[in-house]
């Protein structure tokens, strides 16, 4: 049962782990809220990762849903031509083209099949796979079906 109070509608979910951002996205763009949320908390990522020897790092799950031109603006500007590395895992194709563009910006971002979710872990240097697909399902259920059901697995 969904608490009352929960939104319904949710477009994307994250969570800050250590020096891992792991956001899932349905395959709707996430709203201007979502964005920022997600905006404020990779600055803040970033600017941990200046001050510690930890190397800042986003798993990104998606079914397609992915950032407006808007919205790749703001975390540019927010991310002030910091990087990360940045696992993009989807079977999407046009999501495909929003990695090619971002690596404009940001050359340590990949994308990955599902099927080589694998392979996106060892890109991020993600030892503990089965905390990671936990913290990936537990976010998962935070996020409406969107358009398509789920991504495949």
């Amino acid at each position: 049962m969904q608490d009352a109070g929960a939104q319904t509608t949710k477009n994307m979910a994250f969570e800050l782990t250590g020096s891992l951002l792991t956001v899932v996205h349905n395959s709707n763009p996430p709203s201007d809220r979502e964005w920022s949320e997600y905006v404020v908390l990779t600055a803040r990522m970033l600017d941990e990762a200046e001050t510690s020897s930890s190397k800042a790092r986003q798993l990104v799950i998606t079914s397609g849903g992915g950032p407006s031109l808007l919205q790749r603006k703001a975390l540019y500007d927010a991310a002030r031509k910091r990087t990360c590395q940045v696992a993009v895992v989807s079977s999407n194709a046009f999501v495909r083209v929003i990695v090619t563009a971002i690596r404009v910006v940001n050359p340590l971002v990949q994308s990955f099949h599902p099927d080589h979710t694998g392979e996106a872990f060892r890109f991020l240097q993600i030892t503990d796979t089965r905390a990671a697909s936990r913290r990936i399902e537990q976010l998962r259920a935070q996020v409406s079906e969107g358009r398509t059901t789920s991504i495949a697995r």
